[in-house]
């Protein structure tokens, strides 16, 4: 069996074609979608996703996160109780150990699930695919293939549109990093014209403008604290608890219009210069977020204008914008920026599972077109003319698309 999975630096997503169909699996708990973070402590017991977010408060020096965007470079992460030290490759691993038991635990007993399509993104080099691949054989897989996000995401929006564009705008924003790349659909085939993208602008500096605008100065001004205590080393653990508190609340905003941001004084663990015991509690609306991030979501518009700029491409020469990645969920910023270019965004893919459906069906389609190539090789060895016939297997619509290339004769 054949699974797409996206391998997501915040968070992870496994699908595969079942019986035609486009199956997303989800956890126990009916979630879609595996936080991409570890947790271990002194005992060696890992909690993982969802599970492992939960520890985030309480103890924030015994969590991975955000590996992703250094797999390849050796860089290592440290859980301080257990002492024990993994490289983003082994994190990866397991991240992709959790996908495929989640995908195990749902389809029939005794199937094996062997074969893989991995989304990677645009910009990743050869080290870092080659470490994806080592880290998906190295959870069990046997045949693992590579395919770029934008193209995935591209493919998912075909596929739950149940039409297709010649051109997208594949915007990608992540927890930590923006990738936005130009995908062009020539006579069925998908490919990445252009992209460009921000190594420092995601998620998580949305939260960062939560804990510097709102959690420091309400801080400031209930507690007797030095005005640069988040550099301070004595406040180091306070530090870390603001950070997934405010991507608590950013998610919660997605959803509604005010988020209470509370972190209780067990959980803080810290004092003032008083001896007071600090806690937090914050109440901040979707209108005040939206009001912060709104210069981002600019800087975010201005790559994608560069984009369009060095492709020679205008706005109009492009059919849609494909939104994948977290904060992309939240309606205001799919609305502020496709408002900006002047591109309708596509409303039929969920952000976050786009890439793995993406790969699953590429995956699908992608059995088919080899074996009929070589079929079709193997009649051109027999004719004077040779034919290739390639058909999408899959598809959600009511149409489907084929391609049939006649091929120069074969000389003697």
């Amino acid at each position: 069996m054949l699974v797409g999975i996206d391998l997501g630096t915040t968070n992870s997503a496994i699908a595969a074609i079942i019986d035609g169909e486009i199956v997303v699996f989800k956890s126990a708990d009916n979630r879609e979608v595996l936080p991409s973070v570890i947790y271990i402590d002194r005992n060696d017991r890992r909690l993982f996703g969802h599970r492992a977010l939960s520890q985030a408060h309480t103890s924030p020096t015994n969590i991975a996160s955000g590996f992703k965007r250094h797999i390849g470079e050796g860089f290592e992460i440290t859980f301080e109780a257990s002492n024990l030290v993994l490289n983003a490759e082994e994190c990866s691993t397991e991240i992709l150990k959790q996908l495929l038991a989640r995908a195990r635990a749902q389809v029939d007993n005794g199937t094996e699930i062997t074969h893989a399509v991995i989304g990677v993104p645009a910009a990743f080099n050869q080290m870092q695919n080659e470490a994806t691949k080592r880290a998906a054989l190295a959870a069990g897989l046997r045949d693992v293939k590579l395919l770029q996000e934008p193209i995935a995401a591209a493919i998912a929006s075909e596929e739950m549109s149940g039409s297709t564009s010649d051109a997208f705008i594949v915007f990608d924003l992540g927890g930590g990093t923006l990738d936005v790349a130009l995908v062009q659909n020539l006579l069925g085939s998908l490919t990445v014209e252009r992209h460009e993208g921000v190594n420092r602008l995601g998620g998580r500096d949305f939260d960062r403008l939560i804990v510097d605008q709102v959690l420091v100065p309400w801080l400031l001004d209930t507690f007797d604290l030095p005005n640069d205590f988040m550099k301070l080393e004595e406040y180091t653990r306070l530090r870390r608890v603001l950070q997934p508190a405010a991507e608590d609340a950013k998610v919660e905003l997605a959803g509604q219009e005010q988020s209470g941001i509370f972190v209780p004084e067990d959980n803080v663990r810290t004092v003032d210069l008083v001896q007071t015991p600090i806690y937090v509690d914050v109440d901040l609306t979707r209108e005040r977020f939206e009001t912060l991030i709104g210069p981002l979501l600019d800087r975010t518009v201005a790559v994608c204008r560069d984009l369009l700029k060095s492709a020679l491409y205008e706005p109009e020469d492009v059919d849609r914008l494909v939104f994948i990645g977290g904060p992309t969920r939240m309606q205001f910023v799919r609305d502020y920026v496709s408002n900006a270019l002047g591109i309708p965004a596509v409303q039929e893919v969920d952000p976050m599972t786009a890439v793995a459906i993406g790969a699953a069906v590429f995956g699908a389609t992608a059995a088919v077109v080899d074996k009929s190539s070589k079929e079709a090789e193997e009649e051109r060895t027999q004719a004077d003319v040779g034919v290739e016939f390639q058909v999408q297997e899959v598809t959600g619509s009511e149409t489907a698309r084929f391609r049939l290339r006649i091929k120069d004769p074969k000389p003697d």
